[in-house]
């Protein structure tokens, strides 16, 4: 059994499904099709997301919340994943915030751009075109490469 999930939400583009995609041993799971209590075995639990109004989506915090209900005192670590057309580090910084609030420790964070037509963007093409590109890819293995030796 791997030591590490990861539970993703990825629409619009799928940016997230192709970054955790490139995770290899990590076991991953779109959210909605996991509980938490299927995710009890794991030591190390990524939370995975496209950026949707400037907010990781809701349904991968509700997960978080749960798991920090269920498993008081035996809680896995946890990381944060996520993918937006600008790549603002804001993002990612929010999305750690709100997991440690809940309780869970934060082993990790890791953001990087995604391909964005939503709103304004559509008009001109587009933001971001060809991310996650292979950089982005090999940066996310190093990034597990680093939580799984910590």
């Amino acid at each position: 059994m791997n030591q590490t999930a990861i539970v993703c939400f990825s629409n619009h583009h799928e940016n997230t499904k192709r970054l955790v995609s490139a995770a290899g041993e990590a076991d991953i799971f779109p959210v909605g099709q996991v509980t938490a209590e299927e995710l009890s075995s794991y030591r190390l639990i990524g939370f995975a997301s496209g950026i949707y109004m400037g907010k990781p989506h809701a349904s991968l915090l509700d997960l978080a919340a749960s798991i920090a209900q269920q498993r008081k005192g035996n809680l896995p670590r946890v990381f944060a994943v996520c993918t937006s057309g600008s790549g603002s580090k804001g993002y990612i910084r929010g999305f750690q915030a709100r997991l440690e609030e809940l309780g869970l420790e934060v082993a990790g964070a890791f953001s990087c751009k995604g391909y964005d037509t939503f709103g304004p963007w559509k008009l001109v093409g587009g933001i971001a075109k060809h991310h996650p590109n292979q950089r982005d890819l090999d940066r996310f293995q190093d990034f597990l490469k680093g939580l799984a030796e910590s």
